[in-house]
């Protein structure tokens, strides 16, 4: 072969060479691209988990004890023994982006901003959150998942918002110059919120302060699940003075009666008394009292010791009972006989609310109208919950039951039932718990950042 195609030949091969080098270069950028974007991709999905795994254990820790005053943390995040990253969490009032507790018309609302990060350089991501509590009240002073009525004779105000799933009937009431629902300044306005009907004396107006809002087409009342009950089998007639339930007696009981204490209309400071003793070291700490009914008679009283809170749930979840279980009071008792949800500190003539949220009562009973009658002054309630009389506060949950409550004034607290009647004086006073949260459990909104 000559030298001229010696050098050709060369250089062909040369040409080949850097053609290849070009193409594997080529193919090299393009796999190692591909693996970096794949490997950004999967950074971006795990953050994204990160993140939202930090919001849902936000929203977990707002469910529990110490709700109102949780204002986030570092949550780190695993998958099973291997660490994926942490999650920053803040909780803050959703109109002052202040760190809990809130105050005002927004107080039972927070905003969770989570921002998850690899434990390794590499992109971030926040997901954000509004919740509202939803821990006994569903926002409402009085909620009922089928019909509201209030017949008085006598004046009412309720001091806090009312709403029903189905109809409000305040039509027959007649007190001018005073409202029948009331607000509080920067807590609520007082409005009527129904899914069907809301019927007045006239103009809902003077009757309802913030305004009436039928035919609203979601749900108003908001499902409350009962807490799980099984009653013991013993029985306890409650005599004077009194019955201390503490951890000595046990907490789990069958019919619980507690006899009148003395003749309506002048029990003066005599008062059979059912204490309850909570924790005296966590105010924050829930005692479970299971029982199968509560009766209270005339010059009676149920008082919560110590400084914890008290589940009070009456009634089987398993075999839910289907007539009355919780009477207190009844047709003839005067005013206040009955003082239900006070402390120690109690007087007959001077009553002692404990703070709210410290009682929460659940009853189990399904019994509704029309199969079981609910009617005001009846001699036999057959209401699910037939509370009459009484002084004190407690948040009553009824969620498969009718309630009455009747000629108690004043009370505090918050009612949610299926069927509720306000009857006679019925004041009941709901800002103090239109303030107080206890569980955020309700999703408000939820965005990626």
């Amino acid at each position: 072969m000559a030298r001229g195609e010696r050098g050709a030949v060369m250089i062909f091969v040369l040409m080949m060479i850097v053609l290849i080098c070009a193409l594997t270069i080529g193919v090299m950028r393009i796999i190692g691209g591909g693996v970096a974007g794949g490997a950004q991709s999967l950074e971006a999905d795990q953050v994204f988990n990160i993140a939202r795994a930090g919001l849902h254990y936000a929203m977990g820790r707002l469910q529990i004890t110490g709700a109102a005053s949780y204002a986030g943390e570092t949550v780190s995040i695993a998958n099973g023994p291997a660490p994926m990253g942490s999650a920053a969490v803040a909780v803050t009032c959703i109109d002052t982006g202040a760190a809990p507790p809130c105050s005002g018309p927004y107080a039972m609302y927070r905003r969770i901003v989570s921002t998850g990060a690899l434990p390794v350089s590499g992109p971030a991501r926040t997901v954000v959150a509004v919740v509202q509590d939803g821990g006994g009240n569903n926002g409402y002073g009085v909620c009922s998942y089928s019909s509201l009525s209030i017949v008085g004779p006598d004046v009412t105000t309720i001091t806090g918002d009312i709403g029903a799933n189905g109809a409000i009937d305040v039509s027959s009431m007649n007190q001018p110059g005073t409202y029948v629902v009331a607000g509080a300044p920067g807590v609520f306005t007082g409005k009527a919120v129904a899914g069907t009907t809301i019927a007045c004396s006239g103009s809902c107006g003077p009757q309802i302060q913030g305004g009436a809002s039928p035919n609203t087409a979601v749900a108003i009342c908001l499902p409350l699940t009962l807490p799980p009950s099984s009653p013991g089998t013993t029985n306890k007639i409650v005599a004077l003075p009194g019955f201390p339930m503490d951890q000595t007696t046990g907490f789990t009981w069958g019919d619980v009666t507690v006899a009148a204490g003395g003749s309506s209309g002048s029990c003066g400071d005599t008062y059979n008394t059912l204490s309850i003793h909570a924790s005296d070291a966590d105010p924050n700490a829930v005692t479970v009292v299971q029982i199968k009914s509560l009766t209270m008679g005339a010059c009676t009283r149920l008082a919560i010791l110590g400084v914890g809170k008290v589940d009070l749930r009456i009634g089987s979840t398993t075999t839910p009972p289907t007539g009355n279980v919780l009477a207190i009071g009844g047709s003839g008792s005067s005013p206040n006989d009955i003082h239900f949800g006070v402390t120690s500190a109690d007087r007959g003539t001077v009553p002692a609310p404990v703070a709210p949220g410290r009682l929460t009562v659940w009853v189990s009973s399904t019994c509704t109208p029309p199969g079981c009658t609910c009617a005001q002054n009846t001699v036999t309630p057959t209401c699910a919950a037939a509370v009459s009389h009484i002084a004190g506060t407690a948040i009553i949950n009824v969620p498969n039951g009718s309630l009455n409550l009747d000629d108690s004034c004043p009370v505090s607290g918050t009612i949610t039932a299926n069927w509720v009647l306000l009857s006679g004086c019925a004041d009941l006073d709901a800002s103090g718990y239109m303030t107080t949260p206890t569980s955020f459990s309700i999703l408000r909104s939820w965005k990626d950042q």
